[in-house]
Order: C-alpha cells, then structure tokens, then sequence
C-alpha cells in the first residue's frame, strides 16, 4: 500500500509540472533522425504522435487515440491502457519515467513487444503523416516514426520528447536526435584466392565469397522471411565446403544450406533459408551475413549470380561474379606458310621451356612436365605426365585445330604426326596465353602456327626393268612381219 501511495504521489507531482509547463512549449523543439556517423538520414520520414502528457491520468500520459492505445495493449497483452504505458516505461530512459520504471512488482515489456508496439501502430490505416527531417514538436511524449529510403531496411523509431533542465520557474521540452537502425540490402559475390583475378582453367577448385545484411523486419509481418541464393553456371558446389557465418558466429548446421533439385539445365542453385532465425526482437538485424564456398570449374566460362530476398527488402540488385578460361588455336601450313594443312595431330604441353630434343624419342618432357587432355570438343579434361597418354589435337580441313579450358601459362604444341605427304616438325610451336588489364574481362585467346616440309620423291631402285625389252621385242616382230609380206609379193610375181 505504501509503494502504491508513493507512486500516486510521484504521478500527481508530475501531473502538476506538466500543467504550469504548458505554457512553455509553445516554440516547439526538433525530432531528428540521423546516421550512425552524425549526418542527417536522407530516408523518407512519416509519424504519429502516439503518446502525449495528460494531467488527468494515472501516469499523467495518456494515448493520442483508442486505435492507437488498442495497438499498444496488444503488444503488451494487457486490458488498461495506462498498465501498458507503466510497462512501456520500464523499457525508456526517459527521465520522467525513473521512478515508475524501479517500482516493485511492474512487469517488465520486452524489446519484441516495443517492436509489435510500434509495428501495430504504424499498421494502422492513414494515421502517419509525412514529415521532414527536423521537424518540430510542441508537446512533450512518444512520436512513432517510420522510415523508407531504397536499398535499405529500417526498423521503426519512437523518439521521446521530454523534459530537461529547469529554465527559470518552469521546465522545458528537450530536443528528441535518434540513430537510426537501419540494414543494407546490397548483397555482394567475390572470387577469392587464385581466381581473384577471374581467370582460371577448367578443374580448378576455386572459392567464393557472399555477404549481405540480416534485415530489420517488421515484428507484425506475415510469412516472414529471408533467403538467400546463389546460382552457379559452369561448376559445381563441393556442398562440404558451405560455411554460413552471421555476425562471426557458425549457423551452418542451423540453416542447412541445400541444393535445389528443380534448378534449370546446366545450372545449380543453393539455397540457404534464414528465416528461422527471425523472432520480433529483430536480435540478428544489421549483422553481417557471410557465405564462403568452394566450386570445380566444368566449363570455359562461369556465372556466378547472388540474391536474397526477405521480408521489407526492396530494390535489391544481386551479386554477380565471372570466371573465363582461355583458348589457343594452332594453324598448320605447308612449308610456303599459305596452305593450311589438315590432319596433323600434336599434344599440348605446360612451359615450352620444359620442351627438349631427344634424337631417339623426338620431343620429351624434363622432369614435372605436364601433357593435356582434353574431350571430344578439345575442351580440356586434365594434365598427365607422359606423353604417351595426352590427348592428339588434329586440325582441321582448314588447318587449324583450338584447344580450351586453359589458365594463363605458356604452352607447346608438340607435333606427333604429320599430314600425309609431309615430314614432322620437331620445333614445337608455342603459344603464350594471358589476358589485358588487371583481370580477365572475357574469354582469353593466343594463336600459334606451325609449318610442315613435303616429303621428296624417291628414286627408282634396282635393274632397268623389262620395258626396253618388251619394245624391243616389238619393234623386231614388226620388222619381221614386213619382210615376211614382202616375201610373199616377190613369189608370187
């Protein structure tokens, strides 16, 4: 009872402040919203005042309207309108609330509550109004403001304008400055590690990195939600890889990233759905997200494309990242350096610098030297180190053959075998492939030749045959056939 007494007294004390102030507030005082670095916040601004002094009751505030007390009360889980603003109390460092805030026996409103509070108002249908950033006030109490700017989520605000240092014989209203809490919905994708640079080889291993902001999300919101998802074109997800971290603490295992089973040919989607992680308090909002992964290369160029989408997210723009290999085509002519061959075959070695002539085995690799494979597309498959089992690259009709798949290196075109009519060249063709400016924008080309001498025609071999023989011969039977008519003329005469 004596606890009761003294908090009646408390309240009629401040009841009797707030009626000789009045007077005094006339001139208004600013509501600003700004930046964590101080400068003003550039979102569009609505609000409603929510709570206003009222000498006539209990605490001596009261709601602006019953929709509005309705929405606290609500949140709260209360049926009287002034226990909602003694348990709003409790959860405000206002200075008119001190001593309602140490009362005994006062439940205690969390900070879900103050969100669904402050959610439930700004819900209710054309009670915000727009305002501009400094706006200024008259009356001391609670004002609810919402806050909108693309790219951005914002969690709803509650400035308190109160009272401050005696001015005179009366007190004055306080100016209200409140840092506005606000995520990002950019979402960002990088290359790491050796495929910084966007240029690698088809096989590589190469890792991924995503980051974006958990969202501040409106604690009334229905099928709340945020995902995110990454879809890879051109490699695979090594899924043991998948790390979730948000705010440098593990979730992998609480949000089991998957792949999507129904992800369109030749694409695969990972998912990774963090809306389990959402309660009222918004207690992960602004955290920072990061997804790291690895993935093999499958083709000669990768797309790698990021989004999210959660509740209150808006203009999000994905994330996108490129990979891209390089390509080398050889043309093979004739010794008069115009006319292409085809049919020539040759094997692609790493660092012509590792190429060395042997007078019995031909071209032969030192020691750690590598020779491509390669399908049936000419698009490498993987590196062995004899030459015996690399793939042959064969031109074409037009003399050339091209190879794909490759990093930036040098490498040697050995020639295995000639086209039919010529003669191998045992000086191995080089080609050194690499891309302009500080990354690989695009596929990346390099071209090399090669030329093949025509085999001379050999000389006849053993006696000088039977042809003079056979003419001989003829000419002999002729002659006698002659004189055998002549014969017969002569006999007969």
């Amino acid at each position: 009872m004596k606890r009761m007494k003294k908090i009646l007294a408390m309240v009629m004390a401040m009841a009797m402040v707030l009626g000789m102030s009045l007077t005094a507030f006339a001139e208004g005082v600013t509501i600003k919203i700004v930046e964590k670095d101080g400068t003003d916040s550039k979102a569009d601004l609505q609000y409603v005042q929510a709570i206003k002094a009222d000498t006539e009751a209990l605490t001596g505030w009261s709601f602006t309207t019953e929709a509005i007390a309705e929405a606290y009360m609500s949140a709260f889980e209360v049926s009287d309108a002034q226990q909602a603003i003694i348990m709003l109390a409790k959860n405000t460092d206002a200075t008119a609330y001190e001593e309602l805030s140490i009362a005994e026996g006062l439940a205690a409103a969390t900070a879900s509550q103050i969100d669904v509070a402050l959610s439930n108002v700004v819900a209710i249908e054309n009670v915000l109004s727009f305002m501009e950033n400094g706006m200024k006030v008259t009356g001391a109490g609670i004002y609810v403001i919402k806050a909108v700017e693309a790219g951005f989520t914002y969690k709803n605000m509650a400035a308190y304008v109160g009272f401050g240092e005696v001015d005179g014989s009366y007190p004055v209203l306080q100016p209200a400055e409140i840092t506005a809490k606000k995520s990002s919905n950019i979402i960002t994708k990088e290359n790491q590690g050796e495929a910084a640079d966007n240029a690698v080889a088809v096989g590589d291993v190469v890792s991924f990195r995503v980051e974006s902001h958990f969202p501040y999300i409106d604690a009334n919101a229905a099928g709340k939600k945020y995902v995110i998802q990454d879809t890879l074109t051109g490699a695979e997800f090594d899924m043991s890889s998948v790390k979730v971290e948000i705010g440098g603490k593990d979730y992998t295992n609480m949000v089991m990233p998957t792949l999507l089973a129904n992800a369109p040919e030749g694409k695969q989607i990972l998912e990774i759905d963090l809306s389990g992680l959402i309660d009222n308090g918004n207690s992960l909002a602004n955290e920072t997200v990061v997804v790291t992964y690895s993935a093999t290369v499958t083709a000669v160029s990768v797309n790698n494309t990021v989004e999210h989408d959660g509740t209150g997210i808006t203009d999000a723009k994905p994330g996108e990242t490129n990979l891209y290999t390089g390509s080398i085509t050889i043309t093979k002519y004739d010794a008069d350096g115009t006319t292409p061959l085809a049919g020539a075959e040759f094997v692609v070695a790493r660092a012509a610098t590792g190429v060395v002539e042997d007078e019995t085995d031909g071209f032969q690799a030192n020691e750690g030297f590598e020779y491509a494979t390669f399908d049936n597309d000419w698009k490498l498959t993987g590196w062995v180190n004899n030459i015996e089992g690399a793939t042959h690259v064969t031109t074409g009709q037009d003399g050339k053959a091209t190879v794909k798949g490759l990093d930036e290196n040098t490498y040697a075109f050995i020639e295995v075998k000639a086209p039919e009519g010529y003669s191998i060249n045992e000086e191995p063709a080089t080609a050194e492939l690499g891309y302009e400016g500080e990354k690989a924008e695009a596929v990346f080309t390099a071209a090399t030749s090669m030329t093949d001498t025509r085999l001379n025609a050999l000389p006849s071999t053993g006696g000088i045959g039977t042809t003079i023989f056979t003419i001989g011969g003829v000419a002999i039977m002729v002659v006698a056939a002659g004189l055998f008519f002549a014969t017969r003329k002569k006999s007969s005469k």
